[in-house]
């Protein structure tokens, strides 16, 4: 099973391919956990593109679509954008690219590190969230199919 396809499986289908495939898990670990260990066990899609950059000691590192949060280089990408809008005098171009190379030099280790040190925060927070929706909220819904069948029921 490639990787990508687990990725819209509800948690009891990723436990069954953990199950599977004689993989230990927790029964309390959530989806975004069984998740990471399945990809972690399944057999990677290989790219050529990876494979072109491997040849010269590149690693491509994967961001996560549309999700600006969990992304170090759009949080960059704001703050250089804050930083034009804030100390622009004019709308020149050649005054704009100043700002902009201005602000590169001025990124420190310490600064570029906050990027990924919050990315990491917001996962976490994603997790947590994830966690209560599946320990609070899902045992407590109905299928819809079950739903379905009890309307049938009352007629």
């Amino acid at each position: 099973m490639v990787c990508d396809e687990k990725r819209s499986w509800c948690k009891n289908d990723i436990q069954k391919w953990l199950e599977d495939h004689n993989l230990k898990f927790n029964d309390d670990a959530v989806k975004a956990e069984l998740l990471k260990l399945a990809l972690k066990n399944a057999t990677p899609k290989e790219f050529k593109t990876n494979v072109a950059a491997a040849q010269f000691s590149i690693e491509i590192v994967c961001l996560p679509y549309r999700h600006s949060t969990l992304n170090p280089i759009e949080l960059f990408w704001n703050t250089l954008k804050q930083y034009v809008q804030d100390n622009k005098t004019t709308y020149q171009s050649n005054d704009v690219y100043n700002l902009i190379t201005e602000y590169m030099a001025s990124v420190d280790k310490k600064l570029a590190t906050s990027f990924f040190a919050y990315v990491k925060k917001v996962e976490g927070t994603f997790i947590d969230g994830d966690s209560f929706v599946e320990k609070e909220i899902e045992p407590d819904l109905v299928e819809e199919s079950t739903y379905a069948e009890d309307d049938d029921d009352d007629e």
